[in-house]
């Protein structure tokens, strides 16, 4: 989906499936690449381990179609501030990273 929008989209599952997260979460950021993950463990390398930073990191834990959350994600008001999103059922919610860790 993201691709047919015109998305630049590297999917790990298809260029590396198995790769750790933290070589996921270091590719990321030196391709400067948005990461969009279901995996709940990238918030707590983001925020406790203080490892390198992406521009962003999408946390996706809705359960309908999240098409257009992602999307709103992606375009929203905050996308230029990148940070830490979370796609729920309720919507989209953001926190910055701190000014110093990016």
């Amino acid at each position: 989906m993201l691709r047919d929008q015109g998305f630049d989209v590297l999917a790990i599952a298809e260029v590396q499936p198995g790769m750790t997260d933290v070589d996921v979460l270091q590719l990321a950021c030196s391709e400067q690449r948005w990461l969009l993950t279901l995996d709940l463990d990238f918030g707590e390398l983001a925020f406790n381990r203080q490892l390198p930073l992406p521009p962003a990191i999408v946390l996706i834990r809705a359960s309908e179609d999240i098409s257009a959350l992602i999307v709103a994600a992606l375009a929203g008001g905050h996308a230029d501030d990148g940070g830490f999103f979370v796609l729920d059922d309720r919507g989209v919610r953001w926190r910055p990273f701190s000014p110093a860790r990016q």
